[in-house]
């Protein structure tokens, strides 16, 4: 796995033989910091002999991002340089450039864009099911009002369940509906190109969205198109009082209205810390009317993005590419965030090279970046098993790799289809097949799909063609089954 952040501890533990190992892998995927970092250890000897010459090189590759003061570093080892010195410092430098250079790694794994006529751009359902979801709302919030929850302001975040244990007993003779606190909840997802959500990642949560989650998992949405042609786009969606504009809420909840100004408010504030900045700009992420402007949120995420602060380059890069505000931006951003060991990012890239139409489609490269964050996002493991058993490309596919990532998360995926239909597959085609388990497991994936509005069509004619029995004649006039 390439981690600069793991790197990083080693670094600053002095830990220099497992930091190079660390760096060089990052390298590898084309991180400039890893390449500044590299050149600094060779510079000084740190775990190594000094290697000057190398150290320069590292420095020239660093320089292609313009990163810190790469260019500044390298051109003062070059001038150093006698003219003979100078040639060949970057003849090699070019070399390694061939491997490690930006447009190498790029090709190698990173997003191709593809020309696009006449700006064409997917097209959601701006709704994304609303009416369903204020429904959901109804049918809790008459009741839900009623109550006066207490939120902490102490350093502990969320209810004060004492208190709102004993206003539960106090109301439980109404509604068991009142069990249920009020919550929010910011979900990023995928909409498939049936119009069925999938792999939910819920974010800037608080109170128990379980509820509200599931019914996101069961919705129908309609299809995202991109000329014409279904495809598969990523989306957001805010849940519970969320979704609430700060009227609604301060009527309805007003402590959590006062928590959230107050949070706000001290954030803000804290203009020289990033990471207050960073949470600042996710409040507004959770509640909208939080920011100044249209733009007040946007502007904050690039200025944190531009001073490498990681979470904010993955969240600026999503949005941009959510919002098709800027496609080939969105995606560099999610790069530089991947280039980190960000697995929420990797996770977004192998998704964008899977399935956008704006990018050169590619399993290989997709498999390359889900099998690099299975170990943190569930659904890149289950992502990179359905490459490993169904790619075109059959150079890839490996159905003990993809057995094993999807045996090490049952527990997770219990009530995923996809799941059921992998293990379905690999009952099926393993050395030693065990077929009555294969038919169990995909009925079983077809009956969740259904219930999540998922196209069965293709699952059931496998079914179909698995379970549909025939029996010929041979020249011995012996029946045989197939």
């Amino acid at each position: 796995m390439a981690n600069v952040f793991k790197a990083n501890q080693f670094f600053a533990q002095k830990d220099y033989i497992n930091a190079e190992i660390e760096y060089a892998k990052s390298a590898r995927i084309g991180s400039p910091h890893a390449y500044y970092q590299l050149a600094v250890m060779n510079y000084n000897g740190y775990g190594m002999e000094p290697d000057i010459a190398k150290a320069a090189i590292w420095f020239y590759l660093a320089a292609e991002s313009n990163f810190h003061d790469s260019k500044h570093q390298f051109e003062l080892i070059y001038q150093a340089c006698n003219p003979e010195q100078q040639a060949q410092l970057i003849q090699q430098a070019d070399l390694f450039k061939n491997t490690f250079g930006l447009a190498a790694v790029i090709q190698k794994y990173y997003p191709v864009l593809k020309p696009v006529e006449n700006d064409a751009k997917v097209k959601l359902n701006s709704e994304f099911g609303e009416t369903d979801l204020e429904q959901l709302d109804f049918e809790t919030d008459d009741l839900l009002s009623e109550l006066d929850f207490d939120w902490q302001d102490a350093d502990e975040t969320g209810y004060n369940y004492d208190s709102m244990a004993r206003q539960r007993i106090n109301a439980s003779l109404k509604s068991d509906a009142l069990l249920n606190p009020p919550y929010f909840a910011i979900v990023d997802f995928y909409i498939a190109d049936d119009g069925s959500t999938r792999h939910l990642m819920p974010f800037s949560v608080l109170g128990n969205a379980k509820r509200g989650i599931e019914f996101l998992s069961h919705a129908q949405i309609s299809s995202p198109e991109f000329n014409q042609t279904q495809v598969y786009y990523p989306a957001r969606v805010s849940l519970g009082v969320a979704r609430y504009d700060r009227f609604r809420l301060k009527k309805e909840f007003s402590r959590i209205h006062t928590k959230v100004r107050r949070e706000a408010a001290r954030l803000k504030k804290q203009t020289t810390d990033r990471q207050a900045q960073y949470e600042y700009a996710m409040m507004m992420a959770t509640f909208p009317w939080l920011a100044n402007s249209e733009h007040h949120r946007s502007d904050l995420l690039a200025k944190l993005a531009e001073q490498g602060f990681v979470p904010a380059q993955y969240e600026y890069g999503l949005n941009l590419y959510q919002q098709q505000t800027d496609i080939k931006k969105g995606i560099n951003w999610l790069s530089e965030a991947a280039k980190y060991g960000d697995s929420k990012a990797q996770y977004q890239l192998g998704q964008i090279i899977k399935y956008s139409p704006y990018v050169e489609n590619s399993d290989a490269k997709a498999l390359f970046w889900y099998q690099l964050s299975a170990n943190e996002q569930a659904y890149s493991a289950l992502k990179a098993a359905e490459i490993l058993l169904l790619s075109s490309d059959l150079t890839l596919r490996d159905l003990t790799k993809a057995k094993m990532l999807l045996a090490e998360r049952k527990n997770i995926f219990r009530q995923n289809p996809m799941y059921f239909y992998l293990n379905a597959i690999i009952n099926k085609e393993q050395p030693n097949r065990d077929f009555k388990a294969a038919v169990s497991s995909l009925k079983t994936a077809i009956t969740l799909a259904q219930e999540r509005h998922w196209n069965t069509q293709k699952w059931e004619s496998e079914l179909e063609d698995w379970t549909f029995g025939r029996v010929i004649i041979s020249e011995e006039g012996q029946l045989e089954d197939k």
